[in-house]
């Protein structure tokens, strides 16, 4: 290769994943044309290096890749090969990524431009939903405007709520993405020196825990809340014990009062009682929302034998649960054919154990990488999945696999680089 193209090649590389951050909270599309842009420059540095000793050197690297190859591995023993395919594929950038990532092309501002392109990503797409959710809520008729935000015939939803919200986002995923931005801008506060210019900070911030309200994600809003916590107690630690303690204790009633008047928490509490006394929940919300217990109650009943050691594999998982629902009368779970909501049942069910224990690995390792290096926005990280894994499949759909394989890569060699 001419040296010339080399030294161009190394010039974008870093720009190539500041573009896949910011794509991240546009739309998957742009992330997956992006990710390919990634792929062809990576390539083509690793032909000019002529070797792969970044991945061989990277723990978490082949953690991850060896994760993915279970997921394929199961296509040998799984009936239905193009669900299977289908899920192999959505989960390839597992394999991508700790490819094509080359650390010593990606130096400290390449990280920074990262996390600005990251939050400016948050920025727009949020942006947008409210602006959205305003247009569509303006009604205009001969006899005056009228703001109505729930949409004609459908009184139980709201533009400004959960699904219609963040659409074609899920919640729970854009939740995640939020957090982490705020994450990003809790410990930018620290290189400002005076309140003037930590002031659009601190508005930045408001605005987001604003959209993760409307979001109603309770994942998102508790794990919001835990990350916030942790995030001030590292950056007030400095500060005195009665600094650290008032703040904590203000965050910590604001963080209550927010979560308990939030409709869908509200609503999930009420109709959990009306659940533990076996009354019918008439809630589609609620339904969803109460189906978790059922369905984590059915996963047993998926496997036969040693089944459990290796899974059913990842073609067979819908059809698998679909029989476990139906064994323990999960009707709701059955007709909607949902998963698990889980990852670690999930990973489990489709890949046993073995894949199980890869991902705890995974989440373990990244966890000791954090806490050696004290890397905050790490932990924080790993809190947001961790949290998110016990209540969605987040594995499940391609912008969570693009989320978690992206930005562990990136974190846990920048920690490891520190």
């Amino acid at each position: 290769m001419n040296l010339r193209i080399r030294n161009f090649l190394v010039s974008i590389y870093p720009y190539s994943f500041v573009l896949f951050a910011f794509s991240i909270p546009i739309n998957y599309r742009i992330s997956l044309y992006a990710l390919g842009f990634i792929t062809l420059i990576g390539a083509l540095l690793i032909a000019y290096k002529k070797n792969l000793d970044h991945v061989f050197k990277s723990k978490i690297s082949i953690v991850l890749i060896f994760f993915w190859v279970l997921h394929l591995l199961s296509l040998f023993y799984t009936s239905n090969i193009s669900y299977g395919l289908s899920d192999v594929f959505q989960k390839i950038s597992l394999l991508i990524i700790p490819i094509v990532f080359i650390p010593d092309f990606i130096n400290k501002n390449s990280y920074l431009l990262i996390h600005k392109a990251f939050i400016l990503g948050l920025i727009l797409s949020s942006l947008y939903f409210v602006v959205r959710a305003l247009v569509l809520s303006i009604v205009i008729t001969p006899v005056g405007i009228f703001f109505k935000p729930n949409p004609v015939g459908v009184p139980w939803e709201n533009f400004f709520f959960y699904d219609l919200f963040v659409k074609p986002h899920h919640p729970t995923y854009y939740s995640m993405y939020l957090t982490l931005g705020i994450s990003f801008l809790l410990i930018s506060i620290r290189e400002k020196s005076t309140l003037l210019r930590r002031l659009p900070i601190y508005l930045l911030i408001a605005y987001f825990i604003g959209i993760i309200f409307l979001t109603s994600s309770k994942a998102g809003i508790i794990t919001t809340f835990v990350v916030f916590i942790i995030s001030l107690f590292w950056l007030l630690k400095s500060k005195g014990k009665l600094v650290l303690l008032g703040t904590l204790i203000v965050s910590i009633f604001f963080g209550i009062y927010f979560i308990t008047h939030n409709s869908r928490f509200t609503t999930t509490i009420k109709n959990l009682k009306e659940f533990n006394f076996k009354t019918e929940v008439s809630d589609e919300l609620a339904k969803k929302d109460l189906s978790r217990l059922e369905i984590w109650k059915s996963v047993p009943n998926v496997f036969k034998g040693s089944e459990w050691l290796y899974g059913v594999g990842v073609g067979d998982i819908k059809e698998k649960l679909k029989d476990a629902y139906r064994l323990t009368n999960a009707l709701y779970a059955y007709n909607e054919e949902l998963n698990t909501h889980n990852q670690f049942l999930q990973t489990l069910v489709g890949i046993g154990l073995i894949g199980s224990i890869a991902l705890i690995i995974i989440l373990g390792y990244s966890t000791y990488i954090a806490l050696k290096s004290k890397d905050i926005i790490f932990i924080s990280f790993i809190i947001i999945v961790f949290m998110n894994f016990m209540f969605e499949a987040v594995l499940e759909r391609v912008f969570g696999v693009l989320y978690l394989a992206f930005f562990l890569i990136i974190f846990a060699n920048n920690s490891i680089k520190e």
